[in-house]
């Protein structure tokens, strides 16, 4: 347990009580499985202790790299952790060191117990015993940890926005597995099927009718973030002029993304942003392991009812984050990936923002009608210090200080810019209409202090807010000199619908009128339209945000089963 506390840079005697007891618990209870299966003492300890160490350090990195602690979930998704660990740099630290000396000690102790002499006299009937009563022992002690009530009543609940005071409080092994309990949305209170019918009364689904709207092209840039907000960043040179221009001459509507994870989680805003899904009501890091199913309703599907061409790409392995399997889900006709595509621009090991354009200035030529494509970029992911991007003569100005891994980012942002003004430039001359939405992901996880000094000072939603712009090849008739329009990434999608005239389903309508009332629902609270901040205990129980929960959980869980019309157009 030392050894686990270390890489939180703690110590076992900083965990209150309850968390020390429960650690132990769950460390008993892992050995006693192992036991259960091996029916050997020595391999059961040292097994156990190997498991829960690796998952330790594990969690360390996590968190140094990428500002956030590792979830459950993220051991699904551990092809997509390996395509990316080329581009960090893992040093080992003291509690690195102590760490593994620790490890490498309990196993050496561990197989001592080989000479124990009731192991040397093979008495099997009393080991199958033993092994039996271990497995019974294990499932009965699994089950409360199980349940999110459980850890509810025992203040032991796991914030993902708050990552160190969390583990601080709940020690690692605690909170891994409290997460776990946390990883499927629970029934909400006052749930039923006959609630659910009549919420999807009050939204009902518009026709499909024809497809003869414009062409949409939906873009999540990696990392895409806007240090400029406040004033405290000044560079020896622009960072995104293009972008700049459009938001300055009124050309595009630029405002703010509330997304739900910072630093890392790419999956969360994308989930959030393709389906209408709030990670507010307590998502998995990894939906499409979690959540997707065959015949799901989401913004590929929905736009294939309207007769649209429905296609997704992203120049990067295809099982990451369980794409392959979660994007023919959602209703996407075409992934191409980066298995798909020869000769792509790369740049620190990742492709360009470029190249992805390219890719889908390639897939609009080869498409036919009305298009819906949907665009994950690669280029700005982190680790921010690799030192390949010196060409720029980009310095940071202000705040003072040295920022190398911030530095980096400022300097591919740039190349980020250059990138969206040959894709916008190439839709300008196309006769087409065509709408394009570009949004950020997460915040970098560049240096803290730099993030300090940049981002606004008392916002709670500082950590969690990113840029997007909205741009089209013909006059869409909104206000576009209205400043700071923000919305949760969960709105995305159904903004872009209204402001293509197109129809609706239920569920968009909804949050259209959510909107209206509460523009941000995010992890960290609920923001209404007069600016006012609601904290997530008292935001669920408003009527509106209640009904949410319910059809999202009927969506998710449910598959959808009752009011099934409320997620699709009417055919």
């Amino acid at each position: 347990l030392e050894a686990v506390q270390l890489l939180q840079e703690a110590h076992i005697y900083t965990l209150p009580p309850l968390p020390f007891v429960l650690s132990c618990f769950i460390w008993g209870l892992v050995c006693c499985f192992f036991f259960a299966v091996s029916t050997r003492l020595s391999f059961a300890a040292a097994a156990s202790s190997t498991i829960v160490i690796v998952l330790a350090l594990a969690n360390h990195y996590t968190y140094l790299l990428r500002h956030s602690i590792l979830t459950p979930a993220d051991l699904l998704a551990l092809g997509t952790a390996i395509n990316v660990l080329d581009n960090y740099r893992l040093e080992l630290s003291f509690p690195v060191i102590i760490s593994l000396f620790i490890l490498w000690l309990d196993i050496v102790s561990s197989f001592t117990l080989l000479r124990v002499q009731y192991y040397r006299r093979g008495l099997s009937k009393k080991r199958l015993l033993a092994g039996a009563l271990c497995l019974f022992v294990s499932f009965l002690g699994v089950q409360p940890l199980r349940s999110r009530d459980f850890f509810l009543r025992n203040g032991l609940e796991p914030a993902m926005w708050d990552p160190e005071t969390t583990q601080a409080c709940n020690g690692f092994l605690v909170n891994f597995t409290a997460m776990y309990s946390f990883s499927r949305p629970s029934e909400p209170q006052g749930y039923s099927t006959q609630k659910v019918k009549q919420i999807a009364q009050q939204y009902p689904s518009d026709l499909a009718g024809d497809a003869s709207g414009p062409n949409i092209i939906f873009i999540m840039n990696e990392s895409w973030a806007d240090f400029t907000r406040t004033g405290q960043l000044d560079t020896s040179e622009p960072v995104t002029p293009f972008i700049d221009s459009l938001a300055e001459s009124g050309e595009a509507v630029y405002g703010n993304t509330v997304v739900p994870v910072v630093g890392a989680g790419t999956s969360c805003s994308e989930f959030e942003a393709l389906t209408g899904a709030s990670y507010f009501f307590g998502l998995s890091s990894n939906p499409y392991g979690f959540y997707t199913y065959p015949g799901m309703a989401s913004s590929a599907e929905n736009m294939k009812q309207l007769g649209y061409q429905s296609r997704a790409q992203h120049l990067m392995p295809a099982a990451n984050w369980n794409r392959s399997s979660g994007f023919p889900r959602l209703g996407f006709e075409d992934f191409i990936s980066l298995e798909d595509v020869e000769d792509v621009e790369i740049f620190r090991g990742l492709p360009t923002d470029a190249a992805s354009y390219k890719e889908l200035v390639h897939m609009f030529d080869a498409g036919n009608g009305p298009q819906y494509l949907f665009c994950i970029t690669a280029q700005n992911h982190g680790g921010y210090d690799t030192g390949l991007a010196v060409n720029s003569q980009l310095e940071i100005l202000s705040p003072a200080g040295s920022y190398p891994c911030a530095q980096e980012y400022l300097r591919l942002l740039q190349k980020t810019d250059a990138a969206f003004a040959e894709l916008v430039n190439y839709f300008r001359a196309q006769p087409e209409p065509t709408i394009i939405l570009m949004f950020g992901d997460h915040l970098p996880a560049v240096e803290e202090e730099f993030l300090n000094a940049t981002l606004p000072e008392n916002d709670i939603f500082a950590l969690y807010t990113t840029p997007f712009i909205l741009w089209a090849n013909y006059d869409l008739g909104l206000d576009k000199s209205a400043s700071e329009v923000t919305m949760s990434s969960n709105y995305l999608f159904s903004y872009l619908l209204e402001t293509a005239d197109l129809p609706m389903t239920g569920l968009q309508k909804m949050l259209r009128t959510l909107y209206a009332e509460y523009p941000v629902i995010s992890v960290a609270g609920v923001l209404d339209r007069d600016g006012n901040y609601i904290n997530a205990a008292a935001a669920a129980d408003l009527p509106l945000i209640r009904d949410y929960s319910y059809m999202q959980y009927n969506y998710l869980v449910k598959h959808a089963k009752t009011a099934s019309e409320f997620y699709q157009f009417h055919q």
